[in-house]
């Protein structure tokens, strides 16, 4: 197998994108964008907006646009909002002027921007009065036209986001969910996201203690009921994270989804919602009672040493890992000045790359620099040699993480803290 990235390039990346973000005048720590209701913004054409509420307008407007444009706007409200559309001036080509759909003149398009890139609508002509929502706070706006001139003054489109949301960040040791409006019925289409965070070196668990929503559904020409309303736990922090549930992953209906934990301190719980039954909800509660799985705190003591190892590691040639794991180690130098970091990979055995590839596309054990949490190698395969991994920063972050099929024996790494 191929041996991990870790090199002299990926140093002199680090080190560039260090002297990048000197240059541009950033911290090393990006600011949080603050959401207000009073936060309004109107841009020409595309780019990515973080608001509440603004302007869209086609290019050149109240004029008439150029032919063969595109604009794409990303807009991004606050977690756990959803996003209204509103077309307050729209002079585009009907669709009778050549014939077809929308998507054969000069459009606009309003997309989900999540996994699904839902298509919300496509509007061309001049009559459209309705509100478009989206499920959730990301939404591309795309204004595509042909190479035909029309001589039409193009689009303004307003849009504000919810007042009420539902999901965000959760942070510690328990907590209650519900869904919005619980214990009555919970509003149509709708996505809400809750990312819970616990204490490193602890698991969560999530425990429905009340569940009640749209039941499997069989539709038109599928062989297969599938659930329209239905929860979705993820472990780790991120959503592309594999799924906690067994076998279809989504729970639906009224019977109270099994009890599930995270393999370190972080899980996610989505809730989709369609736009037709709905029913009284469900609430849940999390807890921090169980040590994690894997991660934790190590000792960032100048002087110190020791080592981590994936769950079911016995040595080299003996152990089994499991599926669906996020597992996170953090360190703090505590003297950062006069000393790094060294970690060495003893022994690694986890699923390899697919053929005449550079990522570790299935399970990997990555580690990052920084607070900006640089990337310092990814590796995978079948590793043994001693590679060695060196971070002057002060913090440093280990990722292990691992699929839905193929394991393997795990990895042994080791770690010194060197003045």
């Amino acid at each position: 197998m191929r041996q991990g990235r870790f090199s002299q390039q990926a140093t002199a990346f680090m080190f560039a994108t260090l002297i990048h973000y000197k240059i541009l005048g950033l911290d090393s720590k990006p600011a949080s964008p603050l959401f207000k209701r009073n936060h309004f913004f109107k841009a020409r054409c595309g780019g990515t907006i973080v608001a509440s509420r603004g302007v869209l307008i086609s290019p050149n407007y109240p004029s008439s646009y150029e032919p063969n444009t595109r604009c794409v706007w990303t807009i991004r409200g606050p977690v756990g909002h959803y996003i209204n559309f509103q077309f307050t001036d729209l002079d585009l080509p009907p669709i009778a002027a050549i014939g077809g759909n929308c998507s054969t003149v000069d459009y606009v398009e309003i997309r989900e921007r999540n996994a699904t890139n839902e298509v919300l609508a496509t509007v061309c002509g001049s009559d459209f009065s309705n509100v478009i929502s989206s499920y959730w706070n990301e939404v591309d706006v795309i204004f595509q036209t042909g190479s035909r001139v029309y001589n039409r003054q193009g689009f303004r489109i307003t849009y504000n986001t919810s007042i009420d949301g539902c999901g965000g960040d959760v942070s510690g040791s328990s907590g209650i969910i519900q869904s919005p409006s619980y214990p009555n019925s919970y509003p149509h289409g709708r996505i809400c996201i809750w990312k819970i965070r616990g204490p490193i070196g602890r698991r969560i668990t999530l425990t429905f203690t009340d569940f009640a929503l749209e039941g499997p559904l069989r539709r038109a020409g599928s062989t297969q009921s599938e659930c329209q309303d239905f929860v979705y736990a993820i472990n780790g922090p991120d959503i592309q994270s594999s799924p906690r549930y067994r076998n279809s992953s989504k729970r639906c209906g009224s019977t109270l989804p099994e009890i599930v934990s995270s393999s370190g301190n972080n899980m996610i719980l989505i809730f989709r919602r369609d736009g037709s039954v709905t029913h009284r909800g469900f609430s849940a509660r999390y807890d921090t009672d169980q040590p994690a799985a894997c991660g934790g705190e190590l000792n960032g003591a100048v002087g110190s040493s020791g080592y981590f190892t994936s769950p079911g590691f016995v040595s080299p040639t003996s152990g089994n890992y499991s599926n669906s794991l996020y597992c996170e180690w953090q360190l703090v130098n505590t003297e950062p000045t006069n000393s790094s970091v060294i970690f060495t990979i003893d022994a690694m055995d986890i699923e390899g790359r697919l053929p005449n590839s550079d990522q570790c596309s299935f399970d990997s054990l990555s580690f990052y620099g920084g607070s900006m949490r640089l990337p310092m190698g990814q590796h995978c395969g079948n590793q043994t040699s001693g590679t060695s991994i060196y971070n002057p920063f002060p913090e440093s972050l280990i990722r292990f993480t691992t699929d839905m099929t193929i394991t393997g024996i795990g990895f042994n790494t080791t770690y010194r803290v060197k003045g």
